[in-house]
This record gives C-alpha cells, structure tokens and sequence, in this order.
C-alpha cells in the first residue's frame, strides 16, 4: 500500500477510477479546471461520445437560426476546460507529462501521436502525478 492509498477518496478527481459514461461525465465537468492528477482510459474515452453529442447538437443549431454560429462558439469554448483537463489527466495517468497535450498541433503526426499517448494503459501503481488505480483502497 503506498502513501497515497489513504489520503484520497477513490471517488476524488485525479484519482484514476474504472467508470461508467454518466459518472465520466460528472467527473469531467467536476474537474474542469484540474489538471493535477489522473484519469483512467475509462473516464477519458467515456468523456469523449458526450462531447461529440453536445458539439454536434451545438453545431445543428447553426443552421436553424442566425445566432447558430454563436451557439456554437460559445458551445466550444465551454467545452474546452474540461475536455483539456480531462485530456492532460489521462495523459498523467499513462506516465506522461500534460505537456504533451500540444503535440497534436504538429502538422501530419500530431493528432496520431496524442491518441497513441491516450490509449496506453495506466501506471497501476503511483507515479509522480498521483496515485494508481491499485493505490486507491476499493469499499
């Protein structure tokens, strides 16, 4: 058992949790403005069908009134803060740093390279950003 195990609640943002889509959304838009700590493959990819559905719902306004495109806009940026949180915790979570959040701008490699970073599996145990999904005491 590590440091970790008995400082954080396993239902805590940043900490690494096998979740369903209701709670990955929860915790998303919980931790929005958090980018210490962790999230799981499960909370990220979870996370990622929702934030289609609302942008696409924001993006068929468009075309439905004259203030589409405003809705739209503002729909991207509110859904900024958590989808780059949510991002640069799962990329915690894998072991790396949160600063390579930015490789997707690389022209032609960049966006592969983030999703091949994103589909690595956790560091069980805890790492520099926090603890592990094995560090986090099951009730």
């Amino acid at each position: 058992m590590s440091q970790w195990a008995g400082t954080m609640d396993s239902g805590a943002i940043g900490v690494p949790k096998k979740v369903g889509p209701l709670e990955a959304l929860a915790r998303a838009l919980r931790g929005s403005f958090q980018t210490q700590g962790r999230s799981s493959r499960w909370e990220y990819w979870w996370f990622q069908p929702w934030l289609v559905v609302f942008l696409l719902g924001a993006l068929a306004l468009v075309g439905w009134r004259e203030l589409g495109g405003w809705v739209f806009l503002l729909a991207m940026l509110v859904s900024l803060p958590p989808s780059i949180s949510v991002c640069v915790r799962r990329l915690h979570d894998a072991g790396y740093s949160g600063a390579f959040y930015f490789v997707q701008f690389l022209p032609f490699i960049g966006g592969i390279w983030l999703l091949v970073l994103l589909v690595q599996p956790s560091k069980r145990l805890a790492n520099e950003y926090g603890p592990g999904p094995e560090d986090v005491p099951m009730h």
